[in-house]
């Protein structure tokens, strides 16, 4: 059952979008209009990593969210990497 083993969760899928979205964002808003892809990897894994740090598996992080939405968790590690406060 080799394929079991290679297969990426879906709350890992929906995070890691939400990270590289949000750094995107975060980027522009700073006035890093066209970031590398270099960069935003390596801030997605920061990201990545950091949430397991905080929650240690991804299938915890749904239930420390209100709503449906996994973006405020991501939100609050890109916040807290890119030390930016809104």
């Amino acid at each position: 059952m080799w394929y079991r083993i290679s297969q990426v969760g879906l709350e890992e899928k929906i995070l890691r979008g939400d990270a590289e979205n949000a750094i995107r964002r975060r980027l522009y808003m700073t006035g890093d209009y066209n970031p590398t892809q270099e960069k935003v990897t390596r801030l997605t894994k920061r990201v990545m990593e950091k949430l397991l740090e905080k929650y240690s598996t991804y299938n915890v992080i749904r239930h420390h969210v209100q709503g449906e939405s996994l973006s405020p968790a991501v939100n609050a590690v890109v916040d807290e990497i890119l030390k930016l406060k809104n």
